[in-house]
């Protein structure tokens, strides 16, 4: 099928347009790895987050490089180097770009489980989709270095369906999973809202955002794959720092939102004590709330989240994002 875009301007599109995405992304993994260190009296580093943000930056980082170099190939040797998919640098990148997916879609499944109060049965299906999808990534890397080459390039019959397969079955997941968040959130925030809780709407909005942003990319490059369109080459470039950006984005927010949460608390009780007649002595105070909870196993509500059982804490916020 004939393209009005060209291979040789797809590629140079696309690392113009991933380089553009990877400054956002760089922005967004320093204020994340801020986020995520800084401690406050209630809150501690969630180290498995720390170090997904410094894994996806390794992995963005590698494959932008990868690609500058694969498009410098091809205006040295010609396009004919694009459509030779067994070269090295385009086996590589292809390796780095499905473990930095994978890597996502396990981070994803990880923060559904904890939501869900580590039920595993909530998170079987995801976990059988992740399997599924290892499994045509490595037929799709199977078969890219030992394709041949051809003028039909990564739109070749010997890897097409596996490439489809491996979009499609990330893009279901990633609903899925996100669905399942978002519907465990919605149920406890109904029962908050009825104890005279704080609200969970906001993060229900960010989750919701976040991840329609990705899914919206991951259809995007799906259908231009499927139309075997050469802006394909332009997508397969800008899923990378999207990835990382979405995932930063949602870490900055949720975490900003509770320390603005927690800050105000404390400037309310602050100017409370302002107005009494004589001034305040640091005295230490513990907090006891008690809250009907489930008797399923499993001691966080909505840890990844937001709540943490309040049984065996001193001072507690019902809805702290502690652990994103």
């Amino acid at each position: 099928m004939s393209d009005s875009l060209d291979v040789t301007t797809a590629a140079l599109a696309g690392v113009f347009t991933s380089a553009i995405l990877y400054g956002v992304f760089l922005v967004l993994f320093i204020a994340c790895v801020y986020v995520l260190l800084r401690r406050s009296n209630l809150e501690q580093p969630n180290y498995i987050l720390l170090v997904a943000a410094i894994i996806m930056f390794i992995l963005n980082t590698s494959i932008l490089a990868l690609s500058f170099s694969r498009v410098l190939d091809i205006f040295v040797m010609g396009s004919i180097i694009a459509l030779n998919l067994s070269q090295w640098k385009e086996v590589a990148r292809t390796t780095l770009t499905s473990a930095y997916m994978a890597l996502a879609d396990a981070l994803l499944i990880y923060r559904c489980w904890i939501v869900w109060k580590r039920r595993l049965w909530v998170v079987a299906v995801p976990v059988v989709l992740l399997a599924a999808c290892a499994g045509l990534i490595i037929m799709l890397l199977r078969g890219i270095a030992l394709s041949t080459e051809s003028a039909e390039g990564i739109f070749a019959p010997s890897i097409a369906p596996w490439i489809s397969s491996v979009l499609a079955v990330t893009l279901l997941q990633n609903l899925l999973v996100t669905g399942l968040i978002v519907w465990q959130i919605y149920k406890v925030n109904s029962s908050a809202s009825r104890a005279g809780g704080r609200t969970l709407r906001p993060i229900m909005a960010m989750l919701i955002e976040s991840g329609g942003l990705y899914s919206a990319t991951l259809f995007i490059w799906l259908m231009t794959y499927v139309a075997t369109s050469n802006s394909e080459y332009i997508m397969v470039d800008c899923i990378n720092p999207m990835i990382g950006i979405t995932y930063f984005l949602l870490v900055i927010r949720v975490r900003t939102n509770g320390t603005r949460t927690m800050t105000s608390t404390a400037e309310r009780i602050s100017g409370a004590g302002a107005t009494q007649s004589h001034p305040l002595q640091a005295i230490s105070v513990e907090v006891h709330r008690h809250y009907h909870t489930d008797p399923s196993p499993g001691k966080d509500s909505v840890s990844d989240f937001g709540a943490k059982d309040v049984e065996d804490q001193k001072t507690s916020i019902y809805f702290e994002e502690s652990q994103v």
